[in-house]
């Protein structure tokens, strides 16, 4: 039921459709993808690399305004399901740490 749903999440999650860049962690390769969505603990990225559930990434969230500097973070991966199309996956992870 819509009127009664309580959110259960402890964060607002904010849409967004910003570009991302990330690696798996240990490797150097470089990949693209689009933030979704964001909150003060998770982000939700499109993306066409397959990725497996306890991945550890490092993201880079680009901003599209000059005076805000991108978000660099560590992100675990929770999971990753191929969009209904077959383009693409969709990835949803947790933010471990914010890096300076």
């Amino acid at each position: 039921m819509l009127g009664n749903h309580e959110e259960k999440r402890n964060f607002y999650r904010m849409n967004t459709d910003n570009p991302v860049t990330f690696n798996v962690m240990g490797n150097h390769q470089s990949h693209q993808g689009q933030c979704l969505n964001l909150s003060g603990s998770g982000i939700l990225i499109a993306t066409d690399q397959k990725l497996e559930a306890n991945t550890q990434l490092k993201v880079c969230l680009a901003s599209r305004q000059e005076t805000v500097p991108p978000l660099l973070a560590i992100v675990e991966v929770i999971r990753a399901e191929e969009h209904p199309s077959g383009t693409h996956y969709i990835v949803a992870g947790t933010i471990k740490e914010i890096l300076q």
